[in-house]
């Protein structure tokens, strides 16, 4: 005998709770939206590398101020210091730093001399406010001497004795900073070359011509300076002569301590036929003897730094 059960005897369907999943799923989807906004905001806040060694165009380094070259105190590196010093003191940047309107340097020309530094390197001084990079109408001035023209020629002393502490730092790293200050001040229409010496000579390439002061050769130049370190003696006569050969319209020369070979320094210069001013400049030693003679037959000035 068949049974048919009445519908009205069947339990009821179980109906789907749908209010409190549809609360669960709006739950779960704010949770993986906020999990994604909170991963962007780390991506987008996180320091990156380099960070810590922003480039600040300030410095509070003692003794003389940095000066840099100019041709006629505008924007291209003139009477504001030829765009200011670029300075690290805060860790050593390897973003881009841009010195000035003329040139981006791909390297941070400041660098803390601290930390593994190689010794004697030109591990050069954060610090020191460019103050006055020319005077009397536009004339370009080094380390406080004014020299002229347009053609410009540095021979450094990088002899052993330029690695004694200096203001904080070295006398080497201190003279290479107020170089890369003067060469980022530097306008295209003005040519520059740098000699190192010690026992003997060191030219930047290319050697033996002036250079046009443009971005390119700027960054060149002021990559060239970061490898140098100083150590030897202190010969300065190749340099000089190879300086007098390119007939720039000032040369600095530069060097804490006096020469074995004044006679042969003076007679490179008497015989060199030019109308070059030399202005020497004597780093932590007393001015005199040959570095006066050099300023005083050329028309230039001999300059204590101390």
């Amino acid at each position: 005998m068949e049974i048919n059960p009445d519908q009205d005897s069947l339990p009821p369907q179980a109906e789907l709770p749908s209010e409190d999943f549809s609360d669960r799923k709006r739950a779960g989807v704010l949770v993986v939206a906020s999990i994604i906004f909170l991963m962007l905001l780390y991506l987008l806040l996180r320091p990156t590398p380099g960070a810590e060694g922003t480039n600040a165009a300030e410095g509070t380094g003692t003794g003389e101020s940095f000066a840099t070259s100019a041709g006629g105190g505008n924007d291209e590196g003139g009477g504001g210091g030829g765009g200011g010093a670029v300075t690290s003191p805060g860790g050593q940047a390897k973003s881009l730093a841009k010195v000035d309107t003329n040139a981006v340097v791909f390297f941070n020309p400041f660098p803390p001399a601290q930390g593994g530094a190689k010794p004697g390197a030109a591990n050069l001084p954060p610090g020191g406010s460019a103050q006055g990079g020319t005077s009397k109408g536009g004339a370009p001035v080094f380390m406080g001497t004014e020299g002229k023209g347009s053609k410009f020629v540095f021979i450094i002393d990088k002899s052993g004795s330029m690695q004694l502490p200096f203001q904080g730092h070295t006398r080497f790293s201190t003279a290479c900073g107020h170089l890369v200050q003067f060469i980022s001040g530097l306008t295209p229409n003005q040519e520059f070359q740098v000699i190192f010496y010690d026992d003997q000579h060191h030219p930047m390439p290319p050697i033996n011509r002036l250079i046009a002061g443009n971005p390119s050769n700027k960054n060149l130049a002021l990559q060239w300076i970061q490898t140098q370190q100083s150590g030897g003696g202190t010969s300065p006569h190749a340099s000089l002569q190879a300086a007098l050969a390119m007939k720039p319209d000032t040369v600095w020369l530069l060097a804490d301590g006096q020469f074995n070979n004044e006679a042969a320094l003076m007679n490179t210069i008497r015989n060199s036929g030019g109308n070059v001013m030399i202005n020497t400049i004597a780093i932590a030693s007393l001015p005199g003897g040959i570095m006066n003679q050099i300023a005083a037959f050329t028309g230039g000035k001999c300059k204590m730094i101390n």
